[in-house]
């Protein structure tokens, strides 16, 4: 009688639970990834809590980005075309998962500017025009969203 050609039991039983390892690690990366995901997503789209520091951070750099576009433009015809003025923001600011007009403490949630409250990130930028007059142009935190209305 011929001895068979075979894997020991051994070998099969290490790949089977390999298997298993796999297909359960996978299913937990796939399951935990999609709530990341959209944590990763909803900062971009909304913010609250320490979020709303750095959307004002934001603000702030974007403002000088302003700065610099409308004095080296030397007049005020790029002011309302800057980040700074076309940027709108949504923020949860009660933290309930949803973003409403108006939420359930009064407080605006959507549509925010840079300038609105609760970010008030105003932005006033000073420059000497191509005439040699000093030219100011402004949005003050808490003003309307005409802010940028020069």
């Amino acid at each position: 009688m011929e001895k068979g050609q075979g894997l020991p039991i051994n070998v099969v039983v290490l790949a089977i639970i390999g298997i298993v390892v796999l297909v359960i690690v996978v299913a937990f990366a796939v399951g935990s990834s999609g709530t990341t995901f959209s944590k990763i997503g909803k900062i971009g789209a909304s913010a609250g809590g320490d979020e709303l520091a750095i959307v004002r951070q934001d603000c702030n750099q974007q403002c000088g980005f302003a700065k610099n576009v409308v004095a080296g433009a030397g007049d005020t015809s790029q002011w309302r075309s800057t980040t700074y003025c076309q940027k709108t923001i949504n923020l949860d600011l009660d933290s309930d998962g949803s973003i409403e007009p108006v939420n359930s403490a009064g407080q605006r949630e959507q549509n925010l500017k840079c300038w609105n409250a609760p970010i008030s990130a105003g932005c006033k930028i000073q420059f000497q025009s191509l005439a040699g007059s000093l030219v100011t142009v402004e949005a003050q935190a808490g003003s309307s969203d005409t802010a940028c209305a020069v």
